[in-house]
């Protein structure tokens, strides 16, 4: 889904710090809807090294390349709620 807020209140500036004017967007977090939903499911693809069930981006210096992918690719209708299908197999 398309970013729903800012995550601002999760500290994320440690993977600035760390690499200094080259990791943007950090508080940007995409929501997943389970397939046959559409709301929210609690989890996102976010930048970091924690999770809580959700899709984390560890690899900090390829963020900037997974969110302008992101953010730039909004379905047609549904207002640009939904950007496409995330598929996990095992």
């Amino acid at each position: 889904m398309a970013p729903d807020y800012s995550h601002a209140n999760i500290p994320t500036s440690g993977y600035r710090a760390a690499h200094p004017g080259q990791i943007r967007c950090t508080d940007v977090w995409f929501p997943i809807a389970l397939q046959g939903t559409t709301t929210n499911s609690s989890r996102y693809i976010h930048i970091g090294h924690l999770s809580e069930g959700c899709v984390t981006f560890y690899e900090l210096l390829k963020w900037n390349a997974i969110y302008d992918y992101l953010i730039n690719k909004r379905e047609r209708g549904n207002n640009g709620k939904f950007i496409g299908d995330l598929i996990v197999t095992a």
